[in-house]
């Protein structure tokens, strides 16, 4: 049972930091079209 909830919290992080680099990059498209 504690080996789920382990991969929830390892795995969470790891999205948010996904999105955040995404959101990254998006600006610095955008800076690169203005």
């Amino acid at each position: 049972m504690p080996l789920p909830v382990h991969q929830d919290i390892s795995l969470c992080p790891s999205l948010s930091f996904s999105l955040s680099v995404g959101c990254l990059a998006v600006s610095l498209s955008l800076c690169w079209i203005c």
